[in-house]
């Protein structure tokens, strides 16, 4: 009986990724003018600087004029999202947003979507085993370097 909060809340992050609410509360208010495109992890861009498999974004039509915001949704906190669509005027005195009509619910709805739609997707399995493989040959290449090395460097004799 004491596993299952603990089981509720292995499946939390699931569940609200699965949040149909806040995506047709993004769909009606904000994707006119916004998309939200998932940014690559911190952890996956100093991978890729270090060589290994390369981060990519998917692709979008020069044409595309709406506002690509999940790299803002990933740095705000909820407090923070929930103040930016309740009065957008209020954070950017620029903006053009309308978010009026939109009810608490919807926002809560919404709130748990940005947050749990800006995260990178997880690599496929063919992305994991081509990483894999690539920091091996590189480790490989690294040691074989090694030995080379210390193999072209003459034996120093005792005196």
């Amino acid at each position: 009986m004491k596993r299952l909060p603990l089981l509720a809340l292995l499946l939390l992050p699931g569940l609200a990724a699965a949040n149909p609410e806040g995506q047709s509360a993004f769909n009606n208010t904000c994707s006119s003018c916004h998309i939200l495109t998932p940014q690559p992890s911190k952890r996956a861009l100093k991978a890729q600087k270090a060589g290994h498999a390369r981060v990519t974004t998917p692709a979008r039509s020069p044409l595309e004029r709406r506002v690509e915001i999940g790299k803002l949704v990933k740095e705000r906190s909820s407090a923070e999202l929930r103040t930016w669509i309740t009065a957008p005027s209020e954070v950017n005195k620029e903006t053009r947003c309308d978010t009026r009509g939109m009810n608490p619910t919807d926002l809560d709805a919404l709130v748990a979507y940005l947050k749990t739609s800006s995260r990178p997707p997880p690599l496929s399995r063919d992305d994991q085993l081509r990483q894999q493989l690539q920091n091996d040959l590189a480790a490989r290449r690294a040691k074989q370097r090694l030995e080379a090395r210390e193999s072209s460097r003459p034996e120093q004799g005792k005196k």
